[in-house]
């Protein structure tokens, strides 16, 4: 197990399904937050409702926690697509979890042979080096760590360690289904361990260069204006196509929080001079000289009569009469210098928009102290 990743966390929690292997990690967790005087927020569910039966677990796994272990559900309501969209939708939702109570670290319970599965996945779809790195111990999203701390533990240590301890945990019926080819490899694939581990380990290290490179990149090139605004020079980024991906697909992640796939960013970047790829605005503009593509959020918001707009900028979309901004002695303009073309706004107070007829406004968020103008 490495717990030493948590070393620079504050409040960790982990993602639990009641499975042997979050029920592990849960255990194991609690007791290196009291051992190590680190906030312990608890355990959080997220409820599929995929089982008949799934209210009742909850509640048997909220029964015999409780004494302990505090446990959060979140619902889920929306319609299973795929695989892929079912782990975007938890990974999205424990991190506004978490961001709403103030957690900074998720673990997650993925075990040695999660990690092994991913890689001959990934071998049979022709991935990179990258991907054949398998499963990583950190992932961030919207600011949130994701930590997987029981990659180098095996499925049979866990199950001996909770059978010896006499630890209950729900089975998921779900992994015995073979459509998923995952749980086919898990019962017809033969492999050798070590051979596997040191493929993996080799990739491993191949992916720390390029994750070294791009890290680098992104300080030397990248000039981040907030949270949710940069941009930078075309002609900076590399000529390799899929490290140029993986330096857009940080970016992304930077700005939204969102994970892009390669071949999302291939299909989409630069057909147009504006493209918007998962919430990630990317404009392209031109001098004399070069390039300049300037980043931003973009999502639509909704504003109620009279409501405060704090670190928060906007372009009108559409309103239904007139409007007007209190506070605006607290503002002043000055220009960017990536694109002197925008006025920058910066607010010391919250924006109040009021209108003479109650009827909500609609705008586009486009970038944080960040005001275009109103139309």
């Amino acid at each position: 197990m490495n717990f030493d990743l948590l070393k620079n966390s504050s409040n960790i929690a982990v993602a639990f399904s009641g499975g042997k292997d979050s029920t592990f990690l849960l255990l194991h967790t609690f007791d290196w937050c009291k051992k190590n005087n680190k906030k312990f927020f608890g355990a959080i569910i997220i409820n599929h409702n995929l089982r008949e039966n799934i209210r009742e677990e909850i509640n048997n796994l909220k029964k015999y926690w409780c004494s302990s272990i505090k446990i959060e559900v979140i619902e889920w309501t929306n319609p299973i697509k795929s695989q892929k969209h079912a782990r975007n939708f938890r990974l999205n939702s424990l991190s506004f979890f978490a961001i709403k109570n103030n957690i900074d670290t998720i673990l997650l319970g993925h075990n040695l042979e999660d990690k092994i599965y991913t890689f001959f996945l990934r071998k049979e779809r022709n991935s990179s080096e990258w991907g054949l790195a398998s499963i990583s111990s950190i992932t961030i999203i919207n600011t949130i760590k994701f930590i997987r701390p029981i990659l180098s533990v095996s499925e049979d240590y866990i199950y001996d360690f909770l059978k010896k301890k006499q630890i209950f945990y729900v089975k998921d019926p779900s992994n015995d289904i073979c459509i998923y080819r995952r749980n086919y490899l898990r019962k017809n694939l033969s492999f050798n361990y070590n051979n596997t581990l040191k493929n993996i380990n080799y990739y491993g290290k191949e992916r720390q260069i390029i994750n070294n490179y791009i890290q680098d990149w992104i300080k030397k090139y990248f000039h981040q204006n907030n949270l949710f605004s940069g941009g930078f020079f075309l002609h900076n980024l590399p000529k390799e196509l899929e490290i140029y991906s993986k330096i857009l697909g940080y970016i992304i992640n930077i700005i939204t929080g969102n994970i892009v796939s390669n071949f999302e960013i291939f299909q989409n970047f630069f057909h147009k001079n504006t493209e918007v790829i998962h919430g990630c605005v990317f404009h392209k503009s031109y001098n004399l000289f070069t390039t300049v593509i300037t980043v931003y959020k973009s999502y639509k918001y909704q504003i109620l009569d009279g409501e405060g707009i704090w670190q928060k900028t906007f372009l009108l979309l559409s309103c239904s009469s007139s409007i007007y901004v209190e506070n605006n002695k607290d503002l002043y303009l000055y220009k960017s210098y990536i694109n002197p073309n925008i006025p920058l706004l910066n607010k010391t107070k919250p924006l109040i928009l009021k209108k003479e007829k109650w009827n909500n406004i609609i705008i586009n968020h486009i970038l944080p102290n960040y005001i275009c103008t109103f139309v």
